[in-house]
């Protein structure tokens, strides 16, 4: 039970000012990034650093429980839902003005929700809780290793290049064009990517390889886009408009890192609680 209410406590408290810390540092990267702007605040990247290491912890309380991360997850994806199914963002605008007009936590809840951020990271909190409930607790072998590999490297990139087209679609009609008209195509991309997300997080059943690859590759593309926004945007626009769209602002802020230190956190969380089932 002590464990329980410590992986819930350090879940909330972890996640809600490792985002409060990210959206700090991050709107002013990537407002910098948009304006292109060299004069950089030397206080954004240590603020996006602590975000990141803080967020890891929240989800690194799966080696102790799975309900902190569950709990954490199921916030991320109602929120995400609102969004998708919402077409004003009534609810989501109100938390953002709770923080204050202009202020970069309000605009950093708009970002990641609009944009499918936050159900991407909620898909990963969940599912890696679910999945650690379940999964064995003997050595996983060669053949489930394998499987793990192929199906988050499958599964898991297409699920974030459709979740952010989707983001993308859905950012434009919501912020940009304030059109307030619910775009079946940008929700449907968002949710079947989120999904694919999902699949490939759900291979922490058989084996943490998987994930490790899959988190690594997204990391060093995240931090990629941190130093090198303009870049990577470009490589985007090559694929969809709504793609580089997303990128343009989960790049420089830190969210496509994010996402790569979940998925890496995720696989060592659970590798750790397996050990302590030993």
């Amino acid at each position: 039970m002590l464990r329980i209410a410590l992986s819930v406590v350090i879940a909330l408290v972890a996640s809600v000012l490792g985002y409060a810390a990210l959206w700090q540092g991050g709107f002013v990267l990537m407002r910098e990034a948009v304006q292109f702007d060299r004069t950089t605040d030397p206080t954004a990247l240590p603020f996006v650093v602590g975000g990141l290491v803080l967020l890891v912890v929240a989800m690194l309380s799966v080696a102790m429980s799975s309900v902190g991360v569950i709990t954490v997850g199921v916030v991320h994806l109602l929120s995400g839902l609102v969004a998708v199914l919402d077409p004003s963002l009534t609810f989501i605008r109100l938390i953002a003005q709770s923080f204050g007009e202009g202020s970069t936590i309000g605009d950093g809840v708009l970002y990641s929700v609009s944009t499918g951020i936050g159900m991407l990271a909620g898909v990963v909190f969940l599912v890696t809780g679910l999945a650690a409930l379940t999964r064995r607790s003997q050595r996983p072998g060669a053949v489930a290793r394998v499987a793990s590999v192929i199906v988050a490297i499958v599964a898991g990139p297409m699920g974030v290049l459709l979740a952010f087209m989707g983001g993308g679609l859905v950012y434009t009609d919501l912020i940009v064009l304030a059109t307030g008209g619910f775009n079946p195509t940008g929700a449907v991309l968002l949710l079947v990517g989120t999904v694919l997300l999902g699949l490939a997080v759900l291979t922490l059943r058989w084996s943490s390889v998987g994930l490790m690859v899959l988190g690594s590759a997204i990391a060093a593309i995240g931090f990629f886009g941190l130093v090198g926004p303009g870049q990577l945007a470009s490589i985007a626009e090559r694929v969809s408009r709504e793609l580089s769209v997303t990128v343009q602002f989960a790049a420089p802020n830190g969210n496509l890192a994010l996402l790569g230190m979940l998925l890496l956190a995720a696989a060592l969380g659970t590798v750790l609680r397996s050990r302590r089932r030993r």
